[in-house]
């Protein structure tokens, strides 16, 4: 059983990961140096995390009945 705490954790860790690419795109926009196998591999990081915390999210969703 998921609890609100994991589901929570999972949220934390996916939304840190995604607002560091975004500062890292930011900087790139400025003139730094782009790594584009990191990004790559930071890029499928965020879409694992973001899958986990869809996964951890399913026992709290309200779903409305079919019409």
């Amino acid at each position: 059983m998921v609890t609100r705490e994991a589901f929570h954790a999972a949220y934390d860790a996916w939304k840190s990961a995604s607002d560091e690419h975004k500062l890292r795109m930011e900087a790139t926009k400025q003139g730094l140096p782009l790594d584009v196998d990191r990004m790559n591999q930071r890029l499928a990081e965020i879409e694992r995390l973001h899958e986990d915390w869809m996964r951890k999210a399913e026992p709290f969703v309200i779903r409305k009945p079919k019409e």
